[in-house]
């Protein structure tokens, strides 16, 4: 597909190929590229246009998808994995997909000061224990 053939229906189309391949629902999607449900009806429905701020967010919030797939159809859908480290890293490569660490965020964040501080102990205290186990077999 050429440059000059953007699809706005097949951009959101892919749009919600990524939502998929994240494991996140629509009000989660649209929460992190900041839109709205009724902005994005208008975008389905072909009285609004995708904006800037919204191509920024994606970019920004999914690094390692390929922005000419996402606007053009062209190459694949990921230009590189993500690399995340420390808790994120274990969250989410080992534990849990994107969207199951957005959910649990939110979770945590409810939680009380106290019980946050005791979890991330937790989490860390779980890092350092396997980071000492992958020196040990090195």
């Amino acid at each position: 597909m050429s440059r000059e053939k953007f699809n706005l229906s097949e951009f959101l189309l892919r749009l919600d190929e990524i939502s998929k391949v994240y494991h996140l629902k629509r009000a989660q999607l649209f929460e992190l590229i900041n839109i709205s449900a009724a902005y994005y009806s208008m975008m389905k429905g072909g009285k609004r246009g995708g904006s800037f701020d919204m191509l920024l967010k994606i970019g920004e919030k999914f690094t390692s998808v390929n922005m000419n797939w996402l606007l053009f159809g062209e190459g694949e859908m990921f230009i590189s994995d993500p690399e995340p480290t420390g808790v994120a890293a274990l969250v989410a490569n080992e534990l849990l997909g994107v969207g199951e660490v957005y959910q649990l965020a939110q979770e945590l964040a409810s939680l009380p000061e106290s019980r946050r501080r005791k979890l991330v102990a937790l989490f860390n205290s779980i890092i350092k224990l396997e980071d000492g186990e992958e020196q040990k077999s090195r």
